[in-house]
């Protein structure tokens, strides 16, 4: 069994029933690709669309293209017509472009709001006081649907203050679904946990984890 195959094997064991393996899979090469997939990978992260069009066509396996990186608006329609889900949405004129996107589209895009957890001035999410909004807004736009929340935590944490931020989106997470997403079936999970912390995100709750290094070994 490859190295690859080990990996994947690993984390599908460790997640909870009903989690997701996100394979982060930014400059790896097509093969690399098609071997997590054959190890049981179903969502492929991509960062970059251009990169995406140059494997997706190659690959002919069934699984879900998601968009992980940060949503350009001169992109926007590129990136909901060749992808299945975005993983990175925070604000409400992200949202209103892919919903007209997708609505050109003639399809239903999945999204995740993505929150700044740490509040890092030079990174991207939505503050926690403005996630409820967020999340009314974009679950009244017909071609959206909300299936989560995710966060990529403060850089450099030890283990103790990541772990408080883990708490803190389960919190913010299962608050949500109570108040206003109780009724709301698509909207089931919370994404936080890489290659270095996914063990302690899913002991925090984690039903999504995005590895790469940790799938495909250290870039060459």
């Amino acid at each position: 069994m490859s190295e690859i195959r080990k990996n994947v094997k690993r984390f599908l064991e460790a997640l909870p029933e009903g989690g997701v393996l996100c394979a982060a899979s930014k400059t790896r090469s097509t093969y690399e690709v098609e071997e997590a997939i054959d190890a049981g990978v179903r969502v492929i992260g991509m960062n970059y669309l251009q990169e995406t069009l140059l494997i997706k066509p190659s690959i002919k396996k069934d699984v879900l293209w998601s968009f992980i990186g940060q949503v350009q608006s001169n992109k926007i329609k590129k990136i909901v017509s060749h992808f299945d889900r975005i993983e990175t949405v925070s604000s409400q004129k992200e949202a209103e472009s892919i919903n007209q996107c997708a609505k050109e589209c003639s399809k239903i895009m999945e999204v995740m709001i993505e929150i700044n957890i740490g509040a890092e001035v030079n990174k991207n999410g939505v503050s926690l006081n403005e996630v409820e909004n967020l999340f009314a807004l974009i679950c009244n736009l017909p071609y959206i649907k909300v299936i989560g929340l995710m966060t990529m935590g403060s850089l450099g944490l030890e283990s103790e203050a990541m772990k408080k931020e883990f708490d803190l989106m389960k919190f913010v997470y299962d608050n949500l679904r109570q108040k206003v997403a109780k009724d709301n079936e698509d909207f089931r999970y919370l994404s936080m946990g890489m290659s270095d912390s996914y063990k302690l995100a899913i002991e925090c709750g984690s039903n999504y984890i995005r590895i790469g290094t940790g799938i495909y070994g250290a870039r060459k």
